[in-house]
């Protein structure tokens, strides 16, 4: 198994908003790393990269969770840690995450993945931060070992200030002559945008080329640690699933007369959307789909939204009698017939 993290710092909006649709188009979630004040009068930047490109605000940072992308924190003003005292770096921190959750829909700090400014940071620093965040992101060679429950720090690396096309394809070669790992990558803009921009054209390309190798998940960090936090004895990834294991609660019936319902897993809490058909007329037309629901989207799911959702999942779980399943995994592109 290869995981592939590929996360953009600082908030510029039109690169932003064209990484966002670049990954929709593959079906992928992508991990945009914010500056809580970046987009406000008082912020001064840093440096002459963000000088210039306009940042987005967390009116976009809503709208694009709410389609299903990854927002992290990346400083309260992209303040260099390992040049400030340590409690200077702890209150812009915690101002930082604060901001985070009072603008922020649904932000939990403990659930967060920091990502240090630069990817720099302090022994002090790292000793401290796991206690108010789930991990945090600093400077490394950028290959990690798959996630596990106590993975606090995801070493990082990037390039710059120049074009990082050739810097990412090489690491991600790297990554796939290894058995197994974790390549957690540094952008910033596209094609003009930030230091060390990607090219567009090449993101969609690399995006299309990993999704097509079945040992590879492209994942935003936080989703990538969640995998990693279930309990042992759950069962809700492991085919068959059994009635016994979750709690069921029907939401309807849709125009195709399929059967929507969601399930909650007795076990870890994760909750499934599961679409099913049946023509009793027709012999082996059971057919199911079940995707994994992100409990900000739970309360408003419904069954008219259920198929297109699941179709633009980067997987799923497909079973029933025209299957010949009672489980499998089943990869992008989801078409549900």
């Amino acid at each position: 198994m290869h995981l592939v993290t590929l996360g953009f710092d600082d908030g510029f909006l039109k690169s932003n908003l064209k990484i966002a649709e670049i990954f929709e188009k593959h079906h992928l979630a992508a991990c945009f790393n914010i500056i809580a004040i970046g987009h406000r009068p008082e912020y001064v930047p840093p440096d002459p990269y963000q000088a210039g490109p306009k940042k987005g605000d967390f009116k976009l940072w809503n709208e694009l969770q709410a389609r299903g992308h990854e927002i992290q924190p990346h400083g309260y003003r992209h303040a260099n840690k390992a040049n400030l005292p340590l409690g200077e770096s702890q209150a812009l921190i915690r101002d930082c995450l604060a901001l985070f959750q009072a603008e922020l829909a649904g932000f939990s700090p403990k659930e967060s993945v920091f990502a240090f400014p630069y990817s720099t940071t302090t022994p002090e620093l790292e000793q401290w931060l796991p206690t108010e965040v789930r991990a945090f992101r600093a400077g490394g060679t950028g290959l990690n070992p798959l996630p596990h429950p106590q993975m606090n720090r995801l070493g990082t690396t990037g390039f710059g200030p120049g074009n990082c096309d050739q810097h990412l394809d090489e690491h991600v070669a790297k990554l796939l002559a290894q058995p197994s790992g974790w390549l957690v990558y540094t952008g910033h803009g596209l094609d003009d945008e930030g230091w060390g921009p990607l090219s567009a054209g090449y993101l969609d390309q690399l995006l299309g080329r990993l999704t097509a190798i079945p040992t590879v998940n492209v994942l935003p960090p936080g989703a990538a640690l969640r995998q990693c936090q279930r309990p042992a004895n759950c069962k809700c990834e492991t085919p068959p699933f059994l009635f016994a294991d979750s709690v069921e609660k029907e939401i309807g019936t849709d125009s195709f007369g399929a059967t929507v319902s969601l399930h909650r897993c007795k076990c870890c809490g994760k909750t499934w959307l599961k679409y099913l058909m049946e023509e009793a007329h027709f012999t082996k037309s059971g057919r199911w789909w079940r995707v994994a629901v992100p409990g900000e989207v739970c309360a408003s799911v419904t069954a008219k939204m259920a198929r297109p959702f699941i179709e633009q999942q980067p997987w799923c779980f497909i079973g029933g009698s025209y299957f010949e399943s009672t489980g499998k995994l089943q990869s992008s592109p989801i078409k549900i017939m």
